[in-house]
């Protein structure tokens, strides 16, 4: 039956250099009741010859320290690259659905692939249905996990080191920073700090984030800028021009090391592929991880919008509005991988506007935006835009509809803030 196991212990050593007060009799009392140090001092033959082998592989340790040379860091810079671009189809399958058949085609093609989270297993299959299913077809490879965010992410990053690729679901984005510490400190550490090439840790977590479904002030919010500048994390955001199936696709095929990926609630029930307004096409980058880019027929542009995630959809329809009411033309540019990001392969596109702003869910200090703002103003000067910027008002989210909108962007707060800012 159930039981309770108590072990008092005691600290014998400092927890750093200078900070241990305890009067010495004290710890002297304690090392003689220490169950190692009883052990070693038996001095049979199997302690000596074990302690021996401890001091030749200290010594050997220590010796090979002395003589290495000084290390390097093995820091990959970003890529550069200048994409090519091709048009792409819009989809009518719903992006929850696709992702749903996306996980059970790669958990069919990988035996390696693990998916663990909380309520992930049938009947329930996820909060938001990415997983139906997914526990009755490969029950030994779904995990049901306890409401501990770290445990989940800890677990995902040992699994990692053992050469599985676990898909590791953070039931809402807001709980995310009680990862932190795994994610922080360990998954995205692991192979710098271990010196380890053939360490791949291909964990991918994935969690929604974003508002607009009235989930109140704790489940409504966009915190991935807060992991932006991880050095060894990867962020990716979904967005449903290029379509979430092909990015994980890629990702789950691919060394991808540790990804943050990020999806967002309102996106589950939009079209996998977006229909870009009337005069304008979708176009995917020849890259990995694409990026897209929705260009206006005409060769005259006179706004730029980068945007990510969940608020493309936005984007579009604000794209449509200032052409329609406002004659304004208006290209818009996702990338995929927001961190690490590197604004000047968008160069081309970027120096054909006079203007360029970034719109994002999140509130604006030190966010995405702010980056983009930051790349955008170190282009020569004959090819700079104008910049703004437009994100969430300072505030927590509100549970009602109306005020939620109130600090949230939306078609027409967008539209009316460019409006504003281009008539200045």
């Amino acid at each position: 039956g159930p039981g309770f196991l108590q072990i008092n212990t005691y600290r014998l050593k400092a927890h750093s250099k200078g900070d241990d007060h305890r009067p010495e009799a004290i710890i002297k009392e304690y090392e003689r009741k220490d169950p190692l140090n009883i052990i070693l001092a038996a001095k049979t033959p199997d302690i000596e010859r074990f302690e021996q082998e401890i001091s030749d592989r200290v010594q050997k340790s220590i010796r090979q320290a002395l003589a290495a040379r000084a290390g390097s860091l093995s820091t990959k810079e970003i890529e550069k690259i200048v994409p090519q671009w091709q048009l792409t189809e819009s989809s009518s399958i719903r992006c929850g659905e696709a992702l749903n058949q996306t996980f059970h085609q790669a958990m069919q093609d990988d035996a390696h692939i693990v998916f663990m989270g909380e309520d992930v297993r049938d009947p329930y299959g996820g909060a938001f249905k990415i997983s139906k299913n997914l526990s009755t077809s490969y029950p030994s490879r779904v995990l049901n996990m306890p409401i501990s965010e770290a445990t989940i992410v800890g677990l995902a990053t040992g699994l990692g080191l053992a050469g599985w690729r676990p898909i590791a679901e953070i039931m809402f984005g807001d709980f995310i920073t009680l990862a932190a510490d795994q994610i922080v400190n360990s998954l995205s550490k692991f192979r710098e700090m271990f010196n380890a090439d053939s360490m791949s840790l291909n964990v991918i977590i994935r969690t929604p984030m974003g508002g607009y479904r009235g989930y109140g002030p704790t489940h409504s919010q966009s915190l991935e800028r807060m992991f932006l500048g991880v050095s060894g994390l990867r962020v990716v955001a979904l967005n449903n021009l290029v379509g979430g199936q092909r990015i994980y696709n890629q990702l789950l095929k691919s060394e991808c090391g540790p990804v943050l990926a990020i999806e967002n609630k309102i996106s589950y029930t939009q079209a996998s592929s977006l229909k870009a307004p009337e005069g304008f096409d979708v176009l995917i980058s020849d890259e990995s991880l694409p990026d897209a880019w929705v260009r206006p027929q005409a060769s005259h542009i006179d706004l730029t919008i980068v945007a990510y995630g969940g608020l493309c959809d936005m984007a579009l329809k604000v794209m449509d509005v200032l052409f329609e009411e406002h004659d304004l033309i208006c290209q818009l540019l996702v990338p995929t991988q927001i961190y690490p990001l590197d604004i000047q392969k968008f160069h081309e596109q970027i120096s054909r506007a006079p203007r360029l702003v970034t719109l994002e869910e999140g509130t604006g200090f030190a966010g995405f935006g702010s980056e983009v703002v930051a790349q955008v103003v170190k282009m020569p000067s004959s090819m700079r835009p104008e910049v703004e910027r437009i994100h969430a008002r300072d505030s927590i989210i509100p549970a009602g509809r109306s005020l939620e909108e109130d600090v949230l962007p939306s078609v027409s707060s967008i539209t009316l803030q460019i409006l504003s800012w281009m008539r200045k």
